[in-house]
């Protein structure tokens, strides 16, 4: 898009105030879309296949969880 506005001669970015605009009008639009990628990936799903060739829908973070518990020997205790 940048590369677009400069090619029609709208903005110079040689021109130290034309970056400094772009980095205004475009860091919150920017930041709202990390924000949303990231609450995204952190809360989708993975299809894994257990031992027995199933498949299982387990939440992420959830089965990181439950195979460190099985590799390590580890018993949650509430």
């Amino acid at each position: 898009m940048l590369t677009l506005l400069e090619q029609n001669g709208v903005i110079n970015m040689g021109n130290s105030w034309h970056k400094v605009s772009m980095i205004v009008v475009f860091l919150l639009y920017m930041q709202e879309n990390v924000d949303t990628f990231v609450r995204a990936w952190n809360l989708h799903y993975v299809r894994k296949i257990n031992e027995n060739g199933c498949e299982i829908d387990e939440h992420v973070v959830d089965h990181i969880f439950k195979s460190y518990e099985r590799e390590h020997g580890y018993v949650h205790q509430c």
